[in-house]
């Protein structure tokens, strides 16, 4: 006599659907959520990117220019004082330093005193 074949599934039909059905709403509650979470994402992005370039735009921002200056072999220097290559604001103390170029090297030497 033969024996009888497996069967694999689930008990009954019923459960089956209700397993289905279960599954189903439990996908769409994520789904909600989800839109929820990644609309809050984008809105906080958003919030944050426009927070950020108005940082960089601001006059002491990151991308404001405070000056061109093209930097000739030899020495620069720096400081308040009006006889300096590059006059800072008066609150600045009046020798900080001075750029060297020499070969397309530029180094920053600091003068004795100077706090920075």
């Amino acid at each position: 006599m033969m024996p009888k074949p497996c069967k694999i599934g689930f008990p009954a039909k019923v459960g089956f659907s209700k397993a289905v059905v279960a599954g189903v709403l439990i996908s769409l509650l994520n789904a909600c959520s989800m839109d929820t979470e990644t609309s809050t994402f984008h809105a906080d992005l958003e919030t944050w990117r426009a927070q950020r370039y108005a940082d960089l735009q601001k006059p002491d921002g990151y991308l404001s220019l405070a000056g061109l200056f093209w930097l000739e072999e030899g020495e620069h220097a720096f400081g308040s004082d009006s006889s300096n290559a590059f006059v800072f604001p008066e609150h600045a103390p009046p020798h900080i330093g001075s750029f060297v170029v020499r070969d397309c090297t530029v180094t920053m030497r600091i003068s004795g005193g100077a706090n920075v």
